[in-house]
C-alpha cells in the first residue's frame, strides 16, 4: 500500500457492520441536483457542523445509535426522567429520517397541503439513511462517495408511488441506468450468484445451497433465488419446501 492510501486510513480495519452499511442498497440523495443542496452550506463546505456530509467519524448505525430504539421495540423499561414536555404538537409524527420516512412526510404534505407541521425523527447526523454522500477534501481536491445510493437497482420492482418520489424531486433515471450500465454483468463476470449455507449445528448437515448465476440484462430484475431442485436439497422440513 503506497503512503497516500496510507494517508487515507485505506490500512485500516472496518468493522463487519461499517462495510454492511457501506454497501447497503438505497436511492436517491446522490442523484438529486445540485441546487436541492443550497442552505446546506455547499458542495465542499469546511462547515461541517452545518454540512453533514463534510463530517468524518462513525456516522453509521453504530454501537450508541440504537439502543434506545431496540430497547422499545423489545418492551425495556427506559430511563424517561430527563423528558421534557415542550407543550409542541403536529399533524403527523415520522420515526425515521431515511427515504421511506421522507417519502412519507413528501405525500403526506402533498395530500392535506403545506399549513401541516410534521416532526421527523433520527438518531443519525443527516437525512436520507443510507441514501446520502460523504465529502472530504484532500490535497485541495473534493473527493464525493456516493453512498448507498451507487446500488441502486431495482427499478422496475418501484410501486407507482416510489416511482412517482423519484420524479418529483427531478431524479432522472434514464440518466442514472445509462451511466451505470457496466454494472449489467458485474456479478456474472465475477462469477457470484446467491447461495445459502446450512450448518450441521443447526440443521443437521453442513451444506451449500447454490442459486442460479446472474444472467445480467436490461430488466433489473434478478434471477429467482433457488430453482425447485435446490429447494428440494435443503435440509429442512417437507412442509417448509415451497416450490
Amino acid at each position: 500500500m503506497i503512503n497516500e492510501d496510507e494517508k487515507l486510513g485505506m490500512n485500516r480495519a472496518i468493522s463487519r457492520r461499517d462495510f454492511l452499511n457501506g454497501v447497503a442498497i438505497a436511492t436517491g440523495a446522490s442523484l438529486l441536483p445540485q441546487s436541492s443542496w443550497a442552505g446546506l452550506g455547499g458542495l465542499g463546505s469546511s462547515d461541517a457542523e452545518s454540512y453533514p456530509p463534510a463530517r468524518l467519524g462513525m456516522r453509521g448505525s453504530h454501537p450508541g445509535a440504537f439502543e434506545v430504539a431496540h430497547n422499545l421495540r423489545d418492551r425495556r423499561q427506559l430511563d424517561l426522567s430527563g423528558a421534557e414536555d415542550t407543550h409542541e404538537h403536529y399533524d403527523l409524527i415520522v420515526v425515521g429520517g431515511g427515504l421511506s420516512g421522507l417519502s412519507a412526510a413528501y405525500y403526506y404534505i402533498k395530500d392535506v397541503g403545506r399549513q401541516c407541521k410534521i416532526l421527523i425523527l433520527d438518531n443519525h447526523d443527516d437525512f436520507g439513511g443510507h441514501a446520502k454522500r460523504n465529502e472530504m477534501e484532500y490535497h485541495g481536491h473534493l473527493l464525493v462517495a456516493a453512498g448507498g445510493t451507487q446500488e441502486l437497482e431495482a427499478l422496475p420492482r418501484y410501486n407507482q408511488g416510489a416511482r412517482q418520489v423519484l420524479d418529483d424531486i427531478g431524479i432522472d433515471v434514464s440518466r442514472y441506468k445509462q451511466q451505470n450500465k457496466f454494472h449489467e454483468g458485474l456479478y456474472q463476470s465475477l462469477g457470484l450468484r446467491t447461495s445459502r449455507f446450512f450448518d450441521k449445528e443447526t440443521f443437521g448437515v453442513d451444506r451449500l445451497i447454490l442459486g442460479p448465476k446472474a444472467t445480467g440484462g436490461d430488466s433489473g430484475l434478478p434471477p429467482p433465488l433457488y430453482t425447485a431442485d435446490s429447494v428440494r436439497a435443503m435440509p429442512i422440513s417437507a412442509p417448509r419446501r415451497i416450490c
